[in-house]
């Protein structure tokens, strides 16, 4: 059993590429719209992050296609004057990206300009540690007293499994309670890289702190890859220190931000809180699917779900209080809606307290960043403008989708209907039968019987057999059955089990073409007023492409080192 509470995530290149780039990025023009410059500064950090959200991979053709959704983007963003969109909402919006960049700054400034860079020391510890692989177990506790009630347990010669059963409250004694697998450096939060990989195979951390709660970690093997050279070493060097600034600052910014937090002397509303989860439970995300498909991720709150829990929570509804700079102040329910569309939705509704606790730290940021004076910030103005222009092209889209539905041509809907991806298959059928087994060896024994002795299928224990029914009835079988041949013996294994099958007869009813057309119409009506909008502004618009400037620009992305292969 695999208790996973632990943040196991990777570092992608990515991350450190951005923060690298922005370092090192200029102002060169890749491309100019209607005489309005594209910077190499802006593609960067919007290809990047279509690359994260996306999951795609970065090929010249993607991004030559993220360019122009680009190009398109900001087409739609200067037509926001054309339809009359710059009101209070917009306002009301600029004003709250305004709080967050404000924060986001002020952060930038307090801790990580502070950092001092990775010594070369620094770099080759951790060069090292990345070819140690460990295979770790943890107890995992939200409260900082049963952490460390457990631990002085372990220290008074309790057996670790054993404890390990009794904290995640086994019903049936479990030898793999609370295991993890491997763990690399680089692989896993950095204050737990920092204690475990300081451990010998048979030991165990003291209560290790991060943002999910405490963990106890114990070392059972460390394998430690004996091919470590300076050669490589030195190939992989930027690559390397890349990692390591990242896994410094994310384990000292947390530091930072609770060292400032317990500086505010925070006294939580525990009762108010509690009310307001039950509003924020409430929110269906799904009432305005234009919304959500057009402007806000997924797993974030959209303006539809802010004024959905204003109306049920009274904004001047006090959550805490807390003192900053020998002011006393309160943080209300309204503070807590100025920052909601920028905490993930999952989290305001599972751990309202967290969510809180988040808006208040970015509330407070944002006070200690008014004497920056920012208004004339250069990172501050890029990111402003970026962030409205997102925000802006949103706006023209629901404004669009809201318009009475263009006609779509013939041969428009055509191309979408012999392109699309819709599943055409209503139902499959089939007749045949299974024999359920417990391992692969005697499946491939059962069919050895079969074939050389004719022995019937239903002579068999797990025998079962299936007369014209749908596939679905088969469950885990269903893909195997989908593929199979028919009339030949069948391997499959799923989760669980092996099974040997036989598809005697197999029927695929397809949907009738006027349902999958309509299926497609109904996908392409979503978003065939922006597109043919954007059609027709294209025509006049006035577009440049500086090939050779985007092309340098996209060298940067090529860069071996920065996938420390140099």
């Amino acid at each position: 059993m695999k208790h996973s509470v632990l943040l196991l995530f990777i570092f992608l290149f990515l991350s450190s590429f951005s923060i690298l780039f922005a370092q090192s990025s200029g102002e060169l023009t890749v491309a100019r719209i209607n005489g309005e410059p594209v910077s190499d500064r802006y593609f960067t950090k919007s290809y990047i992050h279509h690359l994260r959200t996306s999951g795609l991979n970065d090929t010249r053709e993607e991004r030559y296609l993220h360019l122009e959704s680009i190009i398109n983007e900001l087409l739609l963003v200067q037509q926001l004057g054309a339809f009359s969109l710059n009101d209070e909402e917009m306002m009301a919006y600029q004003e709250r990206v305004n709080k967050k960049l404000r924060a986001d700054i002020f952060y930038n400034r307090a801790f990580l300009d502070t950092l001092s860079p990775p010594t070369e020391s620094d770099i080759r510890e951790a060069y090292f540690k990345s070819h140690i692989k460990l295979y770790a177990s943890q107890l995992f506790f939200t409260d900082s007293l049963e952490a460390n009630r457990r631990y002085n347990q372990l220290n008074s010669g309790e057996d670790f499994i054993h404890l390990a059963n009794e904290v995640y409250n086994l019903t049936e004694f479990d030898s793999l309670a609370g295991y993890l697998g491997e763990m690399s450096y680089f692989g896993v939060a950095p204050e737990v890289s920092e204690a475990a990989f300081n451990l010998k195979a048979g030991e165990y951390s003291s209560p290790v702190r991060t943002r999910f709660g405490y963990h106890i970690i114990k070392i059972q093997e460390r394998v430690a890859n004996p091919l470590v050279t300076e050669a490589e070493f030195r190939r992989r060097y930027d690559g390397i220190n890349s990692q390591e600034k990242q896994r410094i600052m994310a384990q000292m910014g947390d530091r930072f931000v609770r060292n400032f937090m317990q500086t505010l002397n925070i006294t939580l509303n525990l009762e108010n809180i509690e009310q307001l989860f039950y509003a924020i439970q409430e929110i269906d995300s799904k009432q305005n699917p234009s919304a959500i498909e057009l402007g806000t991720p997924k797993n974030y709150a959209t303006n539809q779900d802010v004024e959905f829990v204003k109306q049920n929570f009274d904004a001047s509804t006090v959550l805490a209080t807390y003192s900053f700079k020998g002011e006393e102040f309160e943080f209300t329910a309204g503070d807590y809606y100025s920052w909601f569309s920028f905490i993930p939705l999952s989290e305001a509704k599972s751990r309202t307290n967290a969510s809180v606790g988040r808006a208040l730290r970015n509330e407070v940021f944002s006070l200690a960043a008014l004497s920056m004076n920012l208004e004339n910030d250069e990172l501050f103005q890029f990111e402003l403008n970026y962030h409205m222009d997102n925000y802006k092209s949103w706006r023209v889209k629901r404004y669009l989708v809201d318009q009475e539905p263009i006609p779509i041509p013939d041969e428009v809907l055509e191309r979408a209907v012999q392109s699309s991806d819709i599943n055409r298959i209503e139902e499959v059928r089939f007749t045949g039968w299974v024999i359920k087994t417990e391992s692969l060896e005697s499946a491939r024994e059962i069919k050895k019987t079969i074939e050389e002795t004719g022995r019937t299928p239903d002579s068999f224990d797990g025998y079962y057999f299936y007369q014209d029914e749908d596939v679905r009835s088969a469950y885990d079988l269903r893909t195997h059955i989908f593929r199979a041949l028919p009339n030949y013996l069948t391997i499959a294994g799923t989760r669980d089990s092996y099974y040997l099958m036989f598809v005697e007869d197999r029927k695929i009813e397809q949907k009738p073409e006027e349902e999958v057309r309509q299926e497609v119409e109904k996908q392409v009506r979503q978003s065939y007023n922006i597109t043919h909008h954007l059609n027709e502004i294209r025509k006049d618009a006035e577009i440049e492409i500086f090939t050779d400037a985007f092309e340098s620009l996209m060298s940067h992305f090529d860069d071996p080192a920065l996938r420390g292969m140099k």
